[in-house]
Formats: structure tokens, C-alpha cells, sequence
């Protein structure tokens, strides 16, 4: 029995779980718990608790009590696991904030063998209080760990991991089986916009200066451009000062997205700008990107230029290459990139199989 978690993050919550899901061995218990008011993914047995509270007063208190509740529901369901199979289940937990519950969860629970997917090796900061988070290290020394990345590996083992560690590729994304409110904005675009429709870039998700925001600002203001078109929509939790007057060519929406819009702009985007820093190992967005076919705008982090997926990305290293290549993009050269990316993503998901099958083999 394999009982799978995932809290969920922002607007693709759920899918990476369903995209591990996908790659289970056939036959066999599986067990997947998913938690996240955005979760809205058909898939076999999936349990969906709470999470409705983001935006409810307190929520964070609420918050508290599901994460309490769901370690209580895993617990339980361990046992019942080992009871039904005489055989330790498998928990495995995609922690996308170091949360203190699930770190006491897994060194308590003498019913099941736990793997925690550490999301981010280097997590961003939060604001969440010392006594509900703890350090990601304490996850990496004490457990068999999954990293979903090589780009990872190097950040890892800074850590003086302990046990064996588990390298996967970051799974492509699938939206096919939404059934939310956004279902019609799930199909991915061809990339053959007509020459008279201007061209759609996109910066989607939290304002934060290591995705490289502020080189994005820098090359966009006091500029007009003839034949494309910017938005920017996400939080701006890092309380960035914008005054929009002074970017003709960009449609600001700076607060949080929902899952409706997020998907109806990703479905209009030809290009999506991710100019992260070589402090961040992991993307769920640039496998939006890639699922939407809006062809990524990326610096020259290690996670792009080692990515599979390279020879389709637009890179640029400062404000002045990006102000240049958005003003020489054209329908083109979008076509070409296209045909690229849909020969690239069979590949990619014909290894990942073949990795994800030796992993569940070795764990079960």
C-alpha cells in the first residue's frame, strides 16, 4: 500500500501528485491523500479533506488543525495498512514547507516506511513561526529522502545526507483531467497565432526577487512594444513598489491568482518568463510552461542550461538581452520552437517512466 500526500501549492495543487500517480506500477494497493481547497483532478482514490479556509479570517489556525488532522489520518491508516497486508505501507509526503507535523509524523510512525519529496532543497522564506516549520536539513538526515531533480543533488548533499537519497525527474504535468471551473483553458495552444495577434509573455505566480522580477521590471519599463503584449499577476508579498503608469506595455494583476485564471492565462500565452537565480534548484511553473507550450524566457541558472528541455528556451543573462529579444520575436520562430517541444516532451516522458517504475520496485 502506498499512501501519497501533498498539501498542495498555489494553482497547480494536486498535479504533481497525479503526475506521480501516473506512473505507479499496475496492480496493487495505492493510496493517495491529497489535501487543497484547488484540488479538483479526477483521479481513483482520492481523499479530499478541509481545505477551504484561504480565505476565511485565521486561516493559518485552520490550516494548523488540517495538517494536525491529516498526520492523524495517515497514522491511522498506516496501521490499518500493516493490519490488512501484514507488510509496512509506504508513505511518501511532498513536502512543500518543512512543516514541524509531518517531520514528527514520519520519525514516529513505527506502522509504515516514509519517503518526504523534498520540493524545494533550498526553500524560500516564509513567515510561518519556528514552532510549526523546522529546518529541511532535519528531513534530509534522517530519512530516505526523493529529490525531484538533479539540479537538487548538488544543494542536497550540502546537507551531509545519511541515507539513501532517491534522484526523479520532475514530472511533466498533465491538466487533461481537470474538471474545475477551467477545464476549457486546459488544452494546450499550438503556438500558430496569426502575424495580425500580438504576441502574449507572461510572468505568473509570487513576485520574488529570485525569479528575477526585478530584471523583468528593469527591461519593461518606459517601453512600448509594437507587436507584443506583457502581463504580470501574482502576489506581491515582497511589497515591491510598482507604479504601472510607468510600463505602457504590461497588464498588472498583482494579487493572488486562482486557479481559473491562472490556467485561462497560461492558455493564452505564447512565452513565459522564469529568469530565476542559481539559488533555486526546482520549477513547478516552467512545467506549466511547458504544458501550456508558452516557450520559456530563462537566465542562465544551472536549471536551465542542464535542463532537458534547453535547446526550446529563450535565454537571456541581464535586463538589456531580454528588452532586445522581446523586441525581435516573431510567429516564426515561435512554429519552430513548438515542433521542438512536442519531439522533447515524448522523450522526457518515455525516460521518466522507465526511472519512476525502478524507483517503486526498489521501495515496495
Amino acid at each position: 500500500m502506498i499512501i501519497f500526500h501533498d498539501y498542495g501549492s498555489a494553482n497547480n495543487a494536486g498535479v504533481t501528485v497525479n503526475s506521480l500517480f501516473k506512473f505507479m506500477p499496475d496492480g496493487g494497493d495505492k493510496l493517495i491523500k491529497v489535501l487543497h481547497k484547488d484540488w479538483a483532478f479526477k483521479t481513483k482514490r482520492v481523499y479530499r479533506l478541509f481545505g477551504y479556509f484561504d480565505a476565511w479570517p485565521l486561516s493559518n489556525a485552520f490550516k494548523f488543525i488540517e495538517v494536525c488532522f491529516v498526520c492523524l489520518w495517515i497514522l491511522c491508516a498506516s496501521f490499518i495498512g500493516l493490519c490488512i497486508t501484514l507488510k509496512k505501507p509506504t508513505v511518501i509526503i511532498n513536502i512543500y514547507q518543512p512543516f514541524r507535523f509531518y517531520y514528527l509524523l514520519m520519525k514516529f510512525n513505527i506502522f509504515a516506511n516514509s519517503y518526504p519529496i523534498i520540493h524545494d532543497v533550498v526553500t524560500h522564506k516564509n513567515r510561518l513561526p519556528k514552532i510549526i516549520q523546522v529546518d529541511i536539513q532535519d528531513f534530509v538526515r534522517n530519512f530516505e529522502c526523493i529529490i525531484l531533480s538533479e539540479h537538487s543533488e548538488k544543494d542536497f548533499l550540502t546537507y551531509s545526507p545519511k541515507h539513501k537519497y532517491y534522484v526523479l525527474p520532475f514530472p511533466l504535468y498533465d491538466f487533461n483531467n481537470y474538471v474545475g471551473a477551467a477545464r476549457l483553458s486546459v488544452s494546450p495552444i499550438s503556438n500558430m497565432r496569426k502575424k495580425t495577434q500580438k504576441i502574449r509573455i507572461g510572468f505568473l505566480g509570487h513576485l520574488r526577487f529570485e525569479k528575477g522580477i526585478d530584471i523583468i521590471l528593469e527591461a519593461l519599463k518606459h517601453q512600448e512594444f509594437d507587436n507584443i503584449e506583457v502581463i504580470i499577476a501574482g502576489g506581491n508579498y515582497i511589497d515591491l513598489t510598482i507604479v504601472e503608469s510607468d510600463y505602457p506595455s504590461v497588464k498588472f494583476s498583482l494579487d493572488f491568482v486562482s486557479t481559473e485564471r491562472y490556467f485561462e492565462l497560461f492558455g493564452s500565452l505564447d512565452y513565459c518568463l522564469l529568469l530565476y537565480d542559481s539559488s533555486v534548484s526546482n520549477s513547478g511553473i516552467l512545467f506549466d510552461a511547458l504544458y501550456f507550450n508558452a516557450t520559456p524566457i530563462v537566465s542562465k541558472s544551472p536549471i536551465f542550461v542542464k535542463n532537458h528541455f534547453k535547446n526550446t528556451f529563450c535565454f537571456v543573462e541581464n535586463s538589456s538581452d531580454l528588452r532586445k529579444l522581446l523586441k525581435s520575436l516573431d510567429c516564426q520562430k515561435m512554429r519552430k520552437e513548438y515542433a521542438n517541444l512536442c519531439e522533447l516532451k515524448n522523450e522526457y516522458i518515455y525516460n521518466s517512466k522507465l526511472k519512476y517504475k525502478k524507483f517503486y520496485e526498489e521501495i515496495q
